[in-house]
């Protein structure tokens, strides 16, 4: 964290958001990976639709 800021600390806010989105996307990879096929089996289809709007909506959420 300490070197993060000491050698981020002038960072253009463009290179953080590309930053923050290869980090969602990691998450969603993992979630992907790991988590949903068992969530699927008890499930159904309906779960990967719900995650999309569970990230949609902590988007909109974060933007106003």
């Amino acid at each position: 964290m300490i070197l993060s800021y000491l050698f981020l600390n002038d960072i253009q806010p463009n290179t953080i958001g590309t930053i923050e989105a290869f980090a969602a996307g990691a998450i969603l990879a993992m979630l992907a990976d790991s988590m949903m096929p068992e969530a699927y089996e008890e499930g159904g289809y309906i779960v990967g639709t719900l995650t999309i709007l569970g990230f949609l909506t902590a988007f909109l959420l974060s933007r106003f």
